[in-house]
């Protein structure tokens, strides 16, 4: 089937009344049944309670779905919320035993990070009733779970590079927070998969720009590292800050504190 045949459902009764070769698109998940026994679903951005919510009526809906296997790709999931994470995990500890119609279940995560563990570790926490497996890399997961891949990575590929035009500025956002010391708008272009002048633009058509996004990205990596006995100096350069001096106004620009009384409140 031809991807720009897949059927946009406008809600989830018109998903449920007929699955196979039609998709869901939410503001920060996607889902997609491309072919008769396989899915694929992605999330991108930072997924909060409200998205949490949102999610929670799509894996309700599975009851009714045809057996199929499905991938679920989170690489693109910026940052979890605690609260979400909470829902996420009641509702898995709730549900996750009932009957479903569902084979098998690839997950793709970052190759580290809280995300990976969160990804890999809830299944396992749970004993699934079902194979689930954890990758990096798409196409091994769809090998795993027998997909046809041409079919179900080209639909992948459609719903996440819907989800990360919607969710541009956290994209962006999140890379900047991995790579805070040496990010730059030509590497930032590049990491997330556009030209230095499409980023540029993408962002301006958002009202903001990289350099806003840089500096409080850097300034919720130097959050973190002010709950550590680093020093001021140190922090300003593993966030990424060209100087303590540049630190300091930025820090306070965004929160309204310099560092010095940002890591005394955190001591109290």
């Amino acid at each position: 089937m031809a991807i720009s045949s897949l059927r946009t459902c406008v809600s989830l009764d018109d998903l449920k009344s007929s699955p196979v070769g039609a998709r869901f698109r939410a503001a920060r998940f996607a889902y997609a049944m491309p072919v008769e026994g396989f899915a694929v679903a992605a999330c991108a951005g930072r997924f909060d309670l409200e998205d949490l919510e949102a999610l929670v009526p799509l894996l309700a809906a599975f009851r009714s779905f045809p057996e199929h296997a499905s991938l679920w790709d989170v690489s693109r999931v910026e940052a979890l919320a605690p609260d979400a994470f909470s829902g996420l995990q009641e509702y898995f500890s709730t549900h996750f035993r009932e009957s479903l119609p569902i084979l098998r279940v690839a997950v793709v995560a970052p190759p580290r990070g809280p995300l990976r563990a969160t990804a890999a570790g809830m299944f396992a926490f749970l004993e699934p009733p079902y194979p689930v497996r954890a990758f990096t890399d798409a196409g091994e997961a769809l090998d795993w779970l027998g997909a046809p891949r041409e079919a179900c990575r080209a639909a992948l590929d459609d719903e996440i590079a819907a989800l990360v035009a919607g969710a541009f500025d956290d994209v962006v956002s999140g890379w900047i927070e991995a790579n805070a010391k040496t990010a730059n708008v030509e590497s930032c272009a590049k990491g997330v998969g556009v030209s230095t002048r499409t980023l540029q633009r993408r962002l301006a058509e958002r009202g903001t720009s990289f350099e806003a996004l840089a500096n409080r990205a850097r300034v919720r990596v130097a959050e973190r590292l002010l709950a550590t006995d680093a020093s001021l100096g140190s922090i300003a350069f593993e966030a990424g800050f060209s100087s303590p001096e540049r630190f300091s106004r930025v820090f306070r620009d965004v929160t309204g504190d310099t560092p010095s009384a940002a890591r005394a409140k955190l001591a109290r």
